[in-house]
């Protein structure tokens, strides 16, 4: 258990999501919520998201 905890209260991300293609470390994932980049993104709905999305398409 204390290495689990060890493993936990590191700075450093232990994995990426899968796709998380373009992701720099350090920069945020995804919008903002409520930003002007997240009312203008395609797909609004995070069922859509996770059902339709397709190649390109921006997300909240």
């Amino acid at each position: 258990m204390t290495e689990e905890l060890d493993k936990a209260s590191l700075n450093e991300p232990s994995f990426l999501f899968r796709a998380d293609d373009d992701y720099e470390m350090g920069n945020p994932v995804g919008f903002e919520l409520n930003s002007e980049e997240a009312q203008q993104a395609d797909i609004q709905n995070p069922l859509e998201h996770v059902l339709d999305k397709e190649l390109g398409q921006t997300s909240i």
